[in-house]
């Protein structure tokens, strides 16, 4: 019983987590109404853009710990870690990715997904990390650097850990950010 309660409290937690609008905050205190500006994402990428590479590196490393900490953290309380993680990534995803508490919805939730990822199937993100890195250096692009780090952290992640819950968990979250990144992209060029 008091399992399923941390359990239940752990997930609320995750899902808050998840509408905190890490990005809209800072771009705000720096004068810049993020929403408007680029890509209108209050992502990593349209802060680095528009107030410079410190502030979109550090959005993607706070939306990266935030993933990270919600799926690590189970490891260390609850037996049945692996599944408890995994829902705790898809309730962090809620709340990001979806209208919360403060009216509006996060970005794609690339950076924030992938933190995720990492506690999830640690090995096959540690492998993905530097290919990934050089197909960001290489492209310039963090919806491929994105897709092919998922990708290939799903593969990896199969390959090493062999946990099928893990790897459907990693799947599905990807899925989801790259149908939220088609939406949210789709809506700004049909008001073009």
């Amino acid at each position: 019983m008091l399992e399923s309660i941390l359990i239940a409290g752990w997930l609320f937690l995750c899902y808050f987590l998840g509408t905190l609008p890490i990005g809209d905050w800072v771009s705000r205190y720096k004068g810049v109404d993020i929403r408007s500006f680029g890509t209108m994402n209050p992502g990593a990428t349209n802060i680095y853009r528009a107030l410079g590479p410190i502030y979109g590196i550090v959005i993607f490393l706070l939306d990266f710990t935030k993933g990270l900490l919600t799926t690590l953290t189970p490891v260390f309380l609850f037996d049945h870690y692996i599944y408890i993680s995994s829902l705790a990534m898809f309730s962090l995803m809620a709340g990001h990715i979806l209208r919360g508490p403060w009216g509006k919805t996060g970005g794609t939730g690339m950076a924030t997904t992938m933190g995720a990822c990492l506690g999830i199937l640690p090995f096959g993100a540690s492998i993905a990390l530097l290919p990934s890195f050089l197909v960001l250096f290489l492209t310039k692009n963090t919806i491929y650097t994105g897709i092919f780090a998922f990708l290939l952290t799903i593969i990896a992640g199969w390959l090493v850990q062999g946990n099928l819950i893990q790897v459907l968990s990693v799947l599905v979250a990807a899925g989801a950010v790259l149908l939220k990144y088609r939406i949210q992209y789709n809506d700004i060029s049909d008001e073009k």
